[in-house]
């Protein structure tokens, strides 16, 4: 689920040779559903909150794969 507010997305086709776009990049906007039981006491508050913790789960995963090495080593086996 997406945090309400403006996004853009674009479609491609990615093939070996090239990228072709099938759409435009295209605006839209995700409103809050209010699906919840007990609406929480200060939206603003929720949705930073929110932010935060997307931002922290993208810099934990940066973090992540800049640890891998790729392409990774070769391995040969010896004679036994």
């Amino acid at each position: 689920m997406a945090l309400p507010g403006k996004y853009t997305v674009a479609l491609e086709k990615r093939d070996e040779q090239d990228t072709t776009e099938l759409v435009p990049p295209t605006a839209f906007e995700v409103e809050p559903l209010n699906f919840a039981t007990l609406p929480p006491p200060d939206r603003e508050a929720v949705m930073a909150f929110a932010r935060q913790t997307g931002e922290l789960q993208r810099d934990s995963l940066a973090t992540c794969h800049s640890q891998l090495i790729w392409p990774p080593p070769a391995v040969s086996f010896g004679s036994m």
